[in-house]
């Protein structure tokens, strides 16, 4: 089951070359024209802008202070992390003193120092300490959300951005056609986060998707690190899926 998981995740990043071959500025104008320039785009370039590039000592500085943890709630609502509408059905994070307890406790600081300055091309040398953090994270209410994956993958990708890709539902699992289960679920971010990041240390289009994080830090646009650029394409493919030779 593993290895025919494997080779879905291949199958699909390997479609997304498809796209690679459009000229660079026209393909991220695509893509930010896709997903447009809401809420979700703006904290989410407050937070990057906070953890692209820090080092050891200024994440464990961010994460206790009360601003940034704020951020970084603020940051999972609008990508749809807390459904208002509903009661009992969709996501729901934490009250946010609960939030903010979990993310400084002495397991996720410790690793988080352990994987701060790694991207996805190193994610197999560290993925023993992104399991241990992936299972102390607890963003949203167990009673409410069966499944982790969605949640803590958002947030790690808020505080290790050029380490872990963000999944959804609406778009990552279908495209790898997958549904996340309590048992499953850890199993399945690993096996995308290890091809991912074969993928991106062989891909021929590697120097294309750098050059459209260049681009987009310099405009503002959603393309911000590698492990976005093949988020957002998997969702540019999605919503179109005559380019890429999927279904949509």
């Amino acid at each position: 089951m593993v290895k025919e998981f494997e080779d879905r995740v291949w199958e699909g990043l390997i479609k997304l070359e498809k796209l690679l071959e459009e000229e660079t500025v026209i393909l991220g104008k695509k893509i930010n024209s896709t997903l447009g320039k809401g809420p979700d785009l703006h904290f989410y370039l407050e937070v990057v802008k906070q953890t692209k590039c820090t080092t050891l000592q200024r994440i464990i500085k961010l994460l206790e202070d009360r601003w940034f943890r704020n951020l970084l709630y603020a940051s999972l609502i609008s990508w749809g992390m807390h459904n208002f509408y509903f009661k009992n059905k969709g996501p729901k994070l934490k009250p946010f003193e609960k939030f903010s307890t979990n993310l400084t406790t002495p397991k996720v600081l410790k690793g988080l120092k352990e994987l701060v300055g790694h991207s996805i091309e190193e994610f197999m040398a560290v993925e023993e300490t992104v399991v241990e953090i992936y299972s102390c994270l607890e963003p949203l209410d167990p009673k409410k959300s069966k499944t982790k994956i969605v949640g803590r993958s958002k947030l790690l990708h808020f505080l290790l951005p050029n380490l872990i890709m963000p999944i959804d539902w609406k778009y990552t699992m279908p495209y790898f056609h997958f549904e996340a289960t309590p048992k499953n679920e850890l199993e399945r971010f690993i096996t995308i986060h290890n091809v991912l990041s074969q993928f991106v240390r062989k891909s021929k289009y590697r120097q294309k998707m750098e050059e459209l994080v260049r681009i987009d830090e310099k405009t503002g646009g959603w393309n911000q690190t590698i492990p976005k650029v093949i988020d957002n394409l998997i969702i540019y493919c999605k919503k179109h899926p005559e380019e890429c030779n999927c279904k949509g």
